[in-house]
């Protein structure tokens, strides 16, 4: 995620999802069905929920409030990288990853519950089928000057 976050600056991309089995903590949450789907960007959110419902690789958006992100402190360098308990797994993953990406457009998915499962829909192919439809309906970006002229 800090590589996405540097090319971020470099590059400005429109947005940025990863996709990863992340946490196991996804599959005790969710169960097998949907993959978790956090993000800090609602209109990307809502086009990954719809690409999802629409093509049956369905997900569940969770929470990144910064009462997780706390969970992260540690005493020995600038944010640990699991909380140290077995609370909110998943939610706490999540917030380190989003750590990295809070200065752009970002959303995750969480396919721990999913990519493993033959009886789930198809989301063992890394949300193939609801990423295309997502990226096709982006969030808005606002105009740049030099856009507008």
């Amino acid at each position: 995620m800090r590589r996405a976050d540097v090319c971020g600056e470099d590059y400005e991309p429109a947005f940025c999802i990863d996709v990863a089995t992340l946490t196991g903590a996804i599959v005790v949450a969710l169960g097998g069905y949907p993959s978790g789907l956090f993000s800090n960007t609602p209109a990307l959110a809502r086009a990954l929920l719809d690409a999802g419902e629409a093509s049956g690789d369905r997900a569940w958006q969770m929470p990144l409030w910064p009462e997780y992100e706390a969970m992260l402190k540690s005493e020995h360098a600038d944010i640990a990288n699991i909380s140290g308990g077995r609370d909110a797994g998943a939610i706490t993953a999540a917030s380190f990853l989003h750590r990295f990406a809070r200065r752009m457009k970002w959303a995750h998915l969480d396919i721990a519950a999913t990519a493993w499962k033959a009886s789930a829909p198809p989301a063992g192919r890394c949300r193939s089928r609801a990423i295309p439809d997502g990226l096709q309906r982006p969030p808005k970006r606002p105009k740049d000057a030099k856009d507008a002229a």
